[in-house]
């Protein structure tokens, strides 16, 4: 499980907010897919099949802000 935070301040006109994302740092495979760019092919009699991954991004905090008008 990933985990967020927010601290957010705000007036009528404008909000700030601190925040931090995969608070944890957590390493997660967020998916799997074939590579189907060379499905198929012969290379040296060795029939290739690719996987890739894609994972979860790591700890990022920041600041947000936004402006109303």
């Amino acid at each position: 499980m990933m985990h967020r935070a927010a601290a957010t301040y705000s007036t009528d006109v404008w909000e700030v907010s601190l925040f931090a994302n995969n608070i944890f740092d957590k390493y997660a495979i967020t998916g799997v897919s074939n590579d189907l760019t060379r499905r198929g092919q012969i290379n040296d009699g060795i029939i290739y099949r690719g996987y890739a991954q894609s994972v979860a991004q790591p700890r990022t905090i920041g600041i947000e802000s936004r402006i109303r008008f």
